[in-house]
């Protein structure tokens, strides 16, 4: 597993809004470091960072393996990803997507423009089979600028009311995302109401694994005082390794 980008994409093991009458975001940030489970027994750290000034928007995680899991597997599940594009009325528009890292140190460009998306990776990479086509890579967002989408919610007022289409640069699949209620949150991360969303896996191409079948995840929103909805919790059932959880541990915003 490629982390938990990558782990969205097989099963999954990691993709970043306004209220429908809202006006394009103008600037904020967002900050939120975030735990990795399985079976209860935390086994890696996540770091998101959100900048949105005007129209335009970055993003930057950071992955590492911590305790056990990196006493097993060391750097090979560590990885440092970014991405960079444009925020309209009713979309994210990305336009450059990195990750970096690995067992092979491999570091993996996307480029995103109106007539292709293009995948450049140094050492060269499996692109799966079968590999995802023109026409497929077209409209689909990183996985980072997946993240900005679902915490700007651009032309809904629920960020669990859609479907995005990602390319992580070689694996395409859609997230469906239909609304299931909302929690009460009381912990050091968030206190508050929270949007429970159902999402489903859909695998398009671009696959190096069996895709999953099955695979109904739930994420959990709380909105921040800026108008984000921050991701609070993402849960996805494993093959092999029970629920696999990611719960934030701290989220600072402006």
């Amino acid at each position: 597993m490629r982390g938990w980008m990558a782990g969205l994409a097989t099963a999954i093991g990691l993709s970043l809004v306004a209220p429908a009458s809202a006006q394009v975001p103008q600037n904020r940030t967002f900050q939120g470091n975030y735990s990795v489970s399985v079976f209860g027994l935390t086994g890696g750290e996540l770091n998101l960072d959100i900048r949105i000034t005007g129209e335009t928007y970055s993003g930057t995680l950071r992955q590492r393996a911590t305790g056990l899991m990196r006493a097993a597997v060391g750097e090979a599940q560590d990885y440092d990803a970014s991405a960079r594009g444009v925020i309209t009325a009713n979309s994210v528009r990305p336009a450059a997507y990195t990750h970096a890292g690995g067992s092979r140190g491999r570091v993996v460009t996307v480029t995103f423009n109106a007539n292709d998306v293009v995948t450049v990776a140094n050492p060269p990479m499996n692109m799966g089979s079968p590999p995802a086509t023109r026409a497929q890579r077209l409209g689909a967002t990183d996985q980072i600028s997946s993240f900005v989408h679902m915490m700007v919610a651009p032309g809904e007022a629920d960020p669990c009311n859609r479907t995005i289409r990602v390319f992580d640069g070689r694996a395409r699949f859609d997230l469906v995302m239909r609304p299931n209620g909302v929690r009460a949150v009381n912990n050091r991360a968030f206190r508050g109401e929270a949007r429970r969303c159902s999402v489903a896996y859909r695998a398009i191409a671009g696959l190096t694994d069996e895709p999953p079948t099955g695979e109904n995840m739930t994420f959990l929103f709380g909105r921040l005082e800026n108008g984000l909805w921050a991701p609070l919790r993402i849960e996805w059932p494993t093959d092999d390794a029970g629920m696999a959880v990611i719960q934030a541990r701290s989220i600072a915003a402006s």
